[in-house]
């Protein structure tokens, strides 16, 4: 289990339901986004128990229409489909604490002292609550222990929770399995983890620099290889007579990469005629075999991460390919 669903955050003040309504639009894309990943969540059966405004709890809120909150059809079918299946942690674990404080604000909130206690004995975990309230990381105090907890509730918020979770660990135990959830953007060649313990120096040595490639590759690389408007940075304006579409040339994807603080080259026409080097920068994506020839210098002389444009087979992701400290070139 990834995410625990925050009960306090959910109280309202009666005014604006359709401000209300948008909150929890933005809920249910958190839970929508976590399902498509395969992330656990869960919720306590407080939950739909908590009193949100007056005498009216949740479950007013959600399926009577309590309150002036009335939902399109498309919004009661997400919310009947998330709560329908939502496992409830209570169940089985039982309260041990209702009352914490997030950043010095005292709540009741069986949940969130949950998730103290989890991320005590060392989980990685992370407080889905109904946004608006907190977002990011905030001081969660239970008793007389504090601890940094994530509050998820946009896009943003979940992959930095993830990628957070990777960096804060001195090892590479956590690459493999968070890296899909960190980096959901990225296409992860089968058995590319073991080649981390290729780079000269090991994963210590590269980390910094690894995972801030990775996190700068996974936000960019699909818009660097498919966007045809020519621009360097999404930043860019777009010029007004700009609507013919223009080639994604070698030169620009440098360039855009480059713009990004991330240095990428191909490799050289000898390398990708000489039967053994190409084969050794070959990689099946989705069954097929493709030439992974661009790739990432995380130092000038060695430590290289191969890369590849987005294919079909990929799902539209950008690959990475393999992890090593430098493949062999001609004459080696």
């Amino acid at each position: 289990m990834y995410f625990v669903v925050e009960e306090s955050s959910w109280e309202w003040d009666g005014l604006d339901p359709e401000a209300y309504i948008e909150r929890i639009e933005l809920f249910l894309d958190r839970l929508d986004a976590a399902r498509e990943r395969d992330e656990v969540f869960s919720a306590s059966t407080e939950l739909l128990r908590q009193h949100v405004v007056g005498d009216h709890v949740l479950a007013d809120i959600l399926w009577k229409g309590c309150a002036g909150v009335q939902f399109s059809h498309d919004i009661s079918e997400r919310i009947n489909t998330h709560f329908g299946i939502m496992t409830f942690w209570d169940e089985e674990q039982g309260f041990v604490e209702f009352e914490a404080a997030v950043d010095d604000e005292a709540i009741i909130s069986p949940s969130a002292v949950y998730v103290h206690s989890l991320a005590t004995s060392g989980r990685a975990i992370a407080c889905i609550p109904l946004p608006g309230k907190w977002k990011g990381v905030h001081t969660l105090n239970v008793g007389n222990e504090s601890r940094p907890i994530y509050f998820v509730v946009d896009e943003v918020t979940h992959r930095e929770f993830f990628r957070t979770t990777i960096a804060s660990k001195a090892t590479d135990e956590l690459l493999e399995p968070l890296a899909p959830h960190a980096f959901p953007d990225t296409y992860f060649v089968e058995d590319l983890w073991r080649g981390v313990r290729d780079f000269r120096g090991g994963y210590a040595h590269v980390r910094k620099d690894l995972l801030t490639f990775l996190a700068r590759f996974d936000d960019h690389a699909r818009w660097i290889w498919t966007d045809q408007s020519g621009r360097i940075s999404r930043d860019e304006m777009l010029e007004a007579d700009s609507s013919s579409p223009q080639p994604v040339t070698e030169a620009l994807v440098t360039r855009r990469f480059r713009a990004l603080g991330v240095e990428v080259s191909t490799e050289t026409r000898e390398v990708a005629s000489t039967a053994r080097l190409r084969r050794q920068r070959e990689r099946e994506v989705g069954g097929r075999l493709v030439y992974c020839e661009w790739h990432y210098k995380i130092e000038r002389h060695q430590n290289r991460v191969h890369v590849h444009e987005p294919v079909i087979e990929s799902g539209g992701r950008a690959v990475i390919a393999i992890f090593h400290e430098h493949l062999d070139l001609p004459g080696d």
